[in-house]
């Protein structure tokens, strides 16, 4: 409930750095720049992996630019702090401790919301593609193009009722496809009434 708070015990004598996760956390913070801990926080919007593209698309603002974006994502993979798993295009992800930590700093700094519209808007545009796709050539290829999103298709229709209501139906109706060859059918069923009415 608290990970943050682990490492405490046996070590008292060590460095405050060794003494808990948080402590080691916060000294690899205190080496970013400001754009990188802005980047890192708002990272904490993605539930699963994302591209370079979509953390551009979703923390772009007047305050972020994509080249700055981009190279705040270096910084934080050079940290240890963002994992790069290689292919075309590389996908980015947090561990769940750091990700969690990144919401935490969020928290603290008044952003718990900032960039969930946005997410909520990148994802419903990437399902829109999706159901286009899929349609087409519901093949293995282009379901695994899309299948890694499925974490954040799931948080962004948390979001949507707060953040994104009249988009709700609409990422629901193109994900259903996805879902279906998932075997997810029940996902899609089980999302609230007020998305699955609007569902053709």
């Amino acid at each position: 409930g608290d990970r943050f708070r682990l490492l405490t015990r046996g070590m008292s004598a060590g460095p405050q750095r060794h003494r808990s996760l948080r402590a080691s956390m916060d000294l690899s913070r205190a080496l970013l720049c400001d754009t990188e801990q802005r980047v890192f926080r708002r990272l904490a919007s993605f539930e699963a992996g994302f591209t370079l593209d979509q953390a551009i698309g979703t923390l772009a603002d007047d305050r972020l630019e994509a080249w700055g974006i981009a190279d705040a994502l270096e910084g934080l993979v050079d940290q240890s702090l963002v994992l790069v798993d290689p292919g075309e295009p590389p996908r980015y992800h947090l561990l769940e401790s750091t990700r969690a930590y990144a919401q935490r700093l969020r928290e603290e700094a008044g952003e718990a919301n900032t960039g969930t519209g946005r997410h909520a808007e990148a994802v419903r545009s990437l399902f829109e593609l999706a159901s286009r796709v899929l349609k087409v050539r519901p093949d293995a290829q282009c379901l695994g193009q899309f299948a890694p999103e499925i974490s954040d298709l799931r948080a962004a229709l948390d979001r949507y009722p707060v953040h994104a209501p009249a988009a709700g139906g609409e990422v629901t109706a193109f994900s259903r496809d996805l879902f279906e060859l998932l075997s997810l059918t029940f996902e899609a069923q089980g999302q609230p009434a007020a998305f699955t009415a609007s569902v053709p």
